[in-house]
């Protein structure tokens, strides 16, 4: 790939010291792409495993375990869908809430897992399996759901704009055609296509999002890091 070199007269570029310039025929060959970032919610969808716990006409709830990197992304007041293997033709509804007959989770993460429980209480319980029904009531059934979290409008970055430097994340910021900065950035929350940035972007910075990887590598090369 062929650098172009940068001259006395581009006065803004001489003064960027993580800046690297390629030509056009440079970039159509690594197919640079790029997009304006901007405040937008971001989702993040995890899936949780758990049980059916105290199965009952009036207390039912989804307990599953949550992992620490996921705390952020659960609330009070969430809801989701719940299917169980010996209830395939059921989807069962149910929502985290902060005031109900137990704790919505527990206070004290799991040392080996980094995990703790939380509860969501079924809206239209009992939970009963097919040819059972007004006889028993299983406790404990496997259960699963996959939990659609969103944030409020957040400065967000593609995910696939972020490189990872040593555990520290750096985008490439377009300055004008051809001309894209290395930026250390502070990220946030981490969604299913957008990163939260909370600090070293602005409303409005173009990122490269396709051959930042590739601009990068040269980049290095040529700087003998």
């Amino acid at each position: 790939m062929d650098l172009v070199p940068v001259y006395e007269g581009d006065a803004w570029a001489m003064t960027d010291t993580n800046l690297v310039s390629l030509n056009a025929d440079s970039v159509g060959v690594i197919n640079v792409q790029t997009e304006i970032v901007h405040r937008r919610p971001i989702q993040h969808t995890i899936h949780v495993i758990g049980r059916i716990q105290k199965n009952s006409a009036t207390a039912v709830w989804f307990v599953f375990d949550i992992y620490e990197r996921d705390l952020s992304w659960i609330r009070p007041g969430q809801t989701m869908e719940v299917s169980l293997p010996s209830v395939p033709d059921k989807i069962y509804s149910a929502q985290i809430k902060l005031h109900g007959t137990e704790t919505f989770a527990d206070r004290t993460l799991d040392d080996m897992s980094d995990s703790t429980k939380i509860r969501a209480e079924i809206s239209n319980p009992p939970v009963e399996v097919p040819g059972f029904e007004g006889k028993a009531y299983f406790n404990n059934l496997h259960a699963e759901s996959h939990i659609v979290a969103a944030t409020p409008e957040v400065l967000a970055v593609p995910r696939s704009a972020v490189i990872s430097r040593d555990s520290n994340p750096v985008v490439y910021v377009e300055k004008s055609p051809g001309y894209y900065s290395a930026t250390p950035i502070k990220l946030g929350r981490i969604g299913d296509e957008y990163a939260e940035v909370l600090s070293g972007l602005d409303d409005g910075d173009k990122v490269v999002i396709n051959g930042a990887l590739l601009i990068d590598a040269e980049a290095q090369l040529t700087s003998g890091r």
